[in-house]
């Protein structure tokens, strides 16, 4: 059987996003953006951690993305989670959870504003970020 896996997560970004716009082996344009989430969540015993994903969407959301959210702006994102492996500056070899991203979908702030808010549309019907906005 082949297997199938999706992740959604909800948080806020840590970091603004990283947008670059890279060429493919045909030579064609293409569009990706990456940033942290972290995922703020509470155990039954009241303690609170933090869950920490890398995040990469490709493609003409990608500068949606970019153009609309900053760190600390609440998110969405739907994918498949990845594991990564690099090694840091001492060259200790690190693991970690990166979410290729398929879609997302722009969520209210705490204080009642929109992600994104004032810098175009907002959350709309169903998910992603909206109708007007391109997929």
């Amino acid at each position: 059987m082949r297997g199938y896996q999706k992740m959604i997560a909800v948080g806020n970004l840590g970091r603004d996003p990283e947008f670059k716009i890279i060429q493919n082996r045909d030579g064609e344009d293409f569009q990706v953006v990456k940033f942290s989430l972290a995922v703020n969540e509470k155990s039954r015993d009241g303690s609170e951690f933090v869950t920490w994903f890398e995040c990469e969407m490709f493609g003409k959301r990608a500068a949606v993305i970019d153009q609309h959210v900053r760190k600390g702006d609440p998110l969405l994102v739907e994918g498949r989670i990845r594991t990564s492996e690099w090694a840091d500056a001492e060259g200790i070899t690190r693991r970690g959870f990166k979410i290729s991203m398929i879609d997302f979908q722009f969520v209210p702030s705490p204080n009642g504003s929109q992600s994104g808010a004032g810098d175009g549309p907002g959350p709309g019907p169903g998910p992603g970020p909206g109708p007007d906005v391109p997929r």
